[in-house]
């Protein structure tokens, strides 16, 4: 075959020479193709492993703060409220409800004292709280209402949003406004706290 391109005339020769040099370009650009995007594909991985990163380095920090957030155990019994009446152990509650909400970035609205005899004749105090935020607020509130050291309960939350997306382009968050019934045990009937 060699032999016979030699013996080819200029013309043929030259279009062979161009069809090979075709065929070597081509072949280079996908070779440099398939490493561009080998590189990408590359890229993609570690930058969703450093989202994923991020994403874990946050729900550690929230871990820390809400063991922060959590009210001084009774030295007596850890799961229940102290305090000297329900007046005291409801502002408490108050307070500590007004640092967790401000703290994940939400605004109390209203809050109103609950107190009910629970199982056993046992009294339970607690709060029935409106606040609004966002999704986050929402999710770090109940779960440093659910992680209390004394033990709180919620017993009801209803969730309604705000939002209301005027366009398809906007992918603005969700504003929600929760009420949350919690309660925590305030000792037995006719003893003393």
């Amino acid at each position: 075959m060699l032999t016979s391109l030699m013996n080819a005339t200029n013309r043929t020769q030259r279009i062979v020479a161009l069809v090979f040099a075709v065929v070597m370009v081509a072949g280079l650009a996908v070779v440099i193709q398939m490493a561009v995007t080998s590189l990408y594909s590359g890229y993609t991985a570690i930058d969703e492993k450093r989202a994923l990163l991020g994403k874990l380095e946050a729900i550690s920090a929230a871990g820390v703060s809400f063991e922060a957030q959590l009210l001084p155990e009774n030295d007596g019994n850890p799961m229940l409220l102290s305090g000297e009446n329900e007046a005291v152990m409801s502002a408490a509650l108050q307070s500590w409800l007004q640092d967790v909400v401000g703290t994940a970035g939400g605004q109390i609205n209203s809050v109103n004292n609950v107190s009910e005899t629970g199982e056993n004749g046992i009294r339970m105090i607690g709060l029935r709280a409106n606040l609004s935020g966002s999704m986050e607020v929402v999710h770090r509130t109940i779960a440093s209402i659910e992680n209390n050291q004394p033990r709180l309960f919620i017993k009801e939350v209803v969730l309604n949003s705000t939002y209301q997306q005027t366009s398809a382009e906007e992918n603005l968050p969700a504003e929600l406004t929760a009420t949350i019934v919690f309660l925590g045990a305030s000792g037995a009937p006719g003893k003393p706290l």
